[in-house]
């Protein structure tokens, strides 16, 4: 077939399966299987097969974040995790809740490049949960189980920017 596209495989497949390891998530492929008409140099290949459409997504989270620190600074309650390596890591997703019985909600996110985040709204005086997950650049994007959970209170009295006094409060 004068218009036919050239294959795909270097060599004719002795077996009746074939994996395509240069497709790109999101991109729509059409593959057509032909037969060989005879096994003789020059080759001349059959009739093509239909065409089978495929647009392979990805659908395979980032790995869960660990590390996961929190502590007071100043009125905000900072969070800090070790940096994913993942090539399409696009970043992170903040979650908070406000006490046991609560539900996570999702607080925020960071980017790829800055694993931490600053908690500005956290009312003193109550406890908080924290969990962070990954996203990757997928198209919508992958969210990786959550980290280990960890909590931290603001203090009633959270010192502004200058540092606490030491000793123990009256």
């Amino acid at each position: 077939e004068a218009d036919a596209a050239p294959p795909i495989n270097a060599e004719p497949l002795a077996e009746t399966g074939f994996v395509d390891r240069g497709f790109r998530y999101g991109e729509t492929y059409f593959y057509s299987v032909r037969r060989l008409a005879t096994r003789d140099t020059p080759l001349r290949e059959g009739e093509g097969s239909a065409e089978v459409k495929v647009t392979p997504m990805d659908v395979f989270p980032p790995r869960q974040p660990t590390g996961l620190a929190v502590a007071v600074e100043g009125r905000v309650i900072k969070l800090y995790w070790f940096p994913n390596d993942e090539a399409d890591l696009a970043g992170y997703r903040v979650y908070r809740r406000g006490g046991p019985a609560a539900e996570f909600v999702l607080l925020g996110e960071a980017s790829a490049a800055e694993p931490s985040f600053a908690d500005a709204s956290a009312a003193p005086g109550v406890r908080y949960d924290y969990a962070v997950a990954a996203i990757d650049s997928a198209s919508p994007p992958n969210e990786s189980p959550r980290s280990q959970e960890q909590s931290e209170t603001l203090p009633v009295d959270a010192p502004g920017e200058e540092p606490a006094a030491a000793g123990g409060r009256p």
